[in-house]
């Protein structure tokens, strides 16, 4: 699906939600404006006056709607797996299937909503729409599988997955884990398999089990941190997010085999660190928890490959959605720049300079100051959005950010451009 010079992106995404669904969406609309494509997020179920985006996804600065998207026969509408249902005309849409499962749930919700309608209602939209227009973005070997099981032709089906917050896998850099210090307690998230779950802590009260809940995303990395062992025997609807970071955190994974976790592309660790969740297999299930508490530094190694991969997925990511969406024609060259105030210059590690007057092919898109930063200004006949100096360096290293404008006061006012 080509992107044109005057395609406009939007992605629609539930307003206020945490989780690794939306935080994907977020992924995709920072990639697309990195490209210097017109993406913006389209929030559904927002409350009047509310901020719409979540406090994770804030740093990205992805423009929004909360109203209705504009159609036009070279925009594109992208859209979850859960909201797959109705769409408007004369636009092309992207189904991202995020999930497999969450999409199966919503589809129950649907019929049953039908049924006690009495069919005054058309029967929901469910999958796979007809025509040229609609594609399908898989982001698991699951999904892609599910697709094609369903007859969605090839040609109609892009691997699009996601990847884990930079940040976070720079506080994780290399494999030097503290083994020592590592604490002899399995973690487990209560909300993915736990039924099951309770039968193992049932088999094996004396193992000390960790129930992610009711923490900070902080507190989550510091107690996957601490952990020897992570558990999930969940659905795994997708490729999800909480495996991976407890991986990359030091974390040595035991899985089920449903969903995602059933095969080798998307949960690749060692199939002895992979059970189906049969009561027959709890045994078996306990043995390997404690082998891997009591021998942590041994086991670790199992999953190095497992935690390379991980960090080698926002460079496949790229490639993916460069190849997904390809431009029509020459991409973009303007460079985009953020305008320092006075209070935030010291605050920005600024690149080469560069004279502004001699300088046409740039675009002031932001404005750097932290006294003002969430709200907007008027500046260069725009409405610019003020960015934290914390914000602006995070733009600037993922791309987002080419350079900087600034005012010296001692050169008359003269407007300096500071490019890489």
């Amino acid at each position: 699906m080509e992107v044109y010079d005057d395609t406009e992106i939007f992605i629609v995404c539930p307003a206020c939600e945490k989780s690794g669904g939306p935080f994907a969406l977020h992924q995709l609309a920072h990639e697309l404006r990195k490209r210097k494509i017109d993406a913006m997020m389209a929030y559904t179920g927002t409350a009047r006056d509310e901020n719409p985006v979540a406090e994770p996804y804030r740093k990205y600065h992805i423009p929004f709607v909360t109203d209705e998207v504009v159609r036009g026969e070279h925009n594109i509408l992208i859209c979850p797996e859960t909201m797959v249902g109705s769409f408007p005309r004369h636009m092309r849409y992207v189904f991202w299937w995020l999930s497999v499962d969450n999409w199966a749930k919503t589809i129950r919700q649907q019929l049953d909503r039908a049924l006690h309608t009495s069919f005054a209602q058309p029967l929901p939209g469910f999958i796979s729409p007809t025509g040229e227009a609609g594609t399908h973005w898989a982001q698991s070997e699951y999904a892609e599988r599910f697709l094609r099981m369903n007859h969605v032709p090839k040609q109609k089906i892009h691997h699009v997955s996601d990847y884990l917050d930079p940040i976070f896998l720079s506080r994780h850099a290399d494999d030097a884990f503290d083994v020592n210090g590592r604490r002899d307690i399995v973690v487990y998230n209560p909300a993915k398999g736990a039924a099951f779950t309770r039968k193992l802590q049932q088999a094996a009260p004396d193992i000390h089990w960790v129930r992610i809940e009711h923490m900070t995303e902080r507190e989550v990395e510091d107690c996957l941190s601490q952990a020897k062992v992570y558990i999930d025997f969940g659905g795994h609807p997708g490729k999800d997010r909480i495996p991976r970071e407890a991986a990359i955190c030091g974390c040595c994974v035991v899985t089920g085999r449903r969903g995602a976790a059933g095969n080798d592309v998307d949960v690749p660790i060692n199939q002895s660190y992979k059970f189906a969740d049969c009561e027959e297999n709890i045994p078996s299930i306990i043995d390997c928890v404690r082998a891997l508490l009591a021998e942590y530094p041994q086991r670790l190694a199992d999953f190095a490959a497992y935690r390379a991969l991980i960090r080698r997925e926002k460079a496949r990511f790229e490639r993916e959605v460069e190849a997904a969406l390809p431009f029509h024609g020459a991409a973009p060259q303007t460079k985009r720049l953020a305008l320092l105030t006075r209070t935030t210059m010291a605050s920005v590690a600024l690149p080469q300079e560069t004279a502004w007057e001699t300088r046409e092919d740039v675009r002031v898109s932001a404005v750097v100051d932290d006294a003002a930063a969430g709200g907007y200004v008027q500046a260069f006949q725009r409405d610019l959005p003020v960015i934290s100096s914390e914000d602006a360096v995070f733009l600037y290293q993922e791309g987002r950010l080419e350079g900087f404008l600034r005012q010296d006061a001692e050169d008359n006012g003269m407007l300096h451009i500071y490019t890489s």
